[in-house]
């Protein structure tokens, strides 16, 4: 049995030779690790941008590799449990798959909307056509089933962001 704390605590440390199984764990475990190690207070509703980063860039800045993760959000657009990662990825991309962000807000029971964030390790702040495509999707999948998507942050290497609601709002429409 291999002792997965290591890779839970450090998350510079790659998870290769882990199987899939325990990859997916360390994963949910780090994020549930690092929100308890910054966790944003309860009470605060998510109303801006700067909001969603400080409860991603503690989790985010200064990676090394790309992570995208979910913040579910209730009706007062409060925090309703902790941000899921859902996809680590290389140096300049992660596959993000639409329906599994879906699965992760709907599994918080209180989730009436979500907000994503996912970092730049390179510490440029532009978002990317892929960054615009896939937030573009997200919006629409969002509006099928019901869900507020409130907006989508990039986290640079430095810890600065950029709101791609407010940057290119037409990812939104």
């Amino acid at each position: 049995m291999t002792d997965l704390a290591p890779f839970i605590i450090d998350s510079s440390l790659p998870l290769v030779g882990l199987s899939k199984a325990n990859q997916k764990k360390v994963m949910e475990l780090r994020a549930a690790y690092q929100y308890a190690m910054t966790k944003p207070s309860q009470e605060q509703s998510i109303t801006k941008p700067d909001h969603l980063a400080s409860i991603f860039e503690p989790l985010l800045a200064g990676q090394s590799r790309e992570r995208f993760m979910v913040q579910p959000i209730n009706v007062q657009n409060k925090p309703c449990c902790a941000p899921v990662e859902l996809s680590s990825g290389d140096v300049d991309s992660c596959h993000v798959s639409v329906r599994e962000l879906m699965k992760a807000v709907l599994a918080c029971d209180d989730a009436t909307g979500f907000a994503v964030a996912h970092n730049h390790p390179s510490g440029g702040s532009n978002p990317s056509p892929a960054d615009l495509a896939i937030t573009k999707r997200m919006k629409q999948c969002a509006e099928i089933i019901g869900l507020d998507f409130i907006d989508h942050v990039i986290i640079t290497r430095g810890g600065g962001f950029v709101s791609i609601r407010r940057q290119s709002p037409e990812s939104f429409n």
